[in-house]
């Protein structure tokens, strides 16, 4: 992939937001992700992508709590939606309960992780991530 990669995170946090973005710099990662702050933003934004053409991302996160259009709903139109059901999307979230974890893996998910509780935690993550669907995976174009 010659094109810096396309990450999208929802995530209603402030903070969380801040500290996402405090890891990727960390890391000297070669882009930052785009944030959005619920579901009903990033679903929007993704639909003028479509209509306009643009490029999809490459990777999708998204926490399950959040206003407007939650993590659940929103993971089920992704899914549904023939033009975005390619993209991976991670669930990325405090909860760990066994129904959760099974619900989004049933809608979809690519994978459900629960938030790290220490900065050191979230960076190993974000490698984690990167590594793995930016360095190893082959992503889909569009």
């Amino acid at each position: 992939m010659n094109e810096k990669p396309l990450l999208f995170i929802a995530e209603d946090d402030a903070d969380d937001q801040l500290l996402l973005l405090s890891a990727f710099e960390e890391l000297q990662l070669n882009y930052m992700p785009q944030f959005v702050e619920n579901g009903e933003q990033l679903w929007q934004k993704l639909l003028t992508i479509l209509e306009n053409g643009n490029r999809l991302p490459g990777l999708i996160m998204i926490d399950l709590n959040m206003p407007l259009l939650g993590g659940r709903e929103l993971l089920q139109k992704l899914k549904k939606n023939q033009n975005l059901a390619h993209i991976p999307v991670l669930i990325i979230t405090t909860s760990s309960a066994p129904g959760e974890v099974k619900k989004a893996y049933a809608d979809g998910a690519a994978a459900f992780i629960t938030k790290p509780a220490s900065f050191d935690g979230l960076l190993n993550m974000v490698k984690l991530i990167h590594d793995f669907y930016f360095k190893l995976v082959i992503l889909s174009e569009n």
